[in-house]
């Protein structure tokens, strides 16, 4: 066999091979929008997330700190 036989043989067999893994470039680009999207809504959930676990513990810190002067004064003023 000379080494062009060899090339095409081997094609032949990795074509077989690799023949059920193939996607349509169409189909592979429309998978790569809907990673990206969803990418993009797990980051944006994740900051919302965040920001507003944040902005709870700040409110509830400010409730207690108001709390905190309300029994103060009451004890302090009578």
């Amino acid at each position: 066999m000379d080494k062009d036989e060899i090339k095409n043989a081997l094609k032949e067999v990795l074509d077989e091979e690799i023949k059920p893994f193939y996607i349509e470039r169409e189909v592979h680009y429309q998978h790569h929008e809907f990673v990206k999207e969803l990418m993009d809504w797990s980051n944006k959930f994740k900051n919302s997330f965040f920001s507003t676990i944040a902005k709870g513990f700040v409110i509830v810190i400010f409730g207690l700190m108001l709390l905190g002067f309300i029994f103060w004064g009451k004890g302090h003023f009578k």
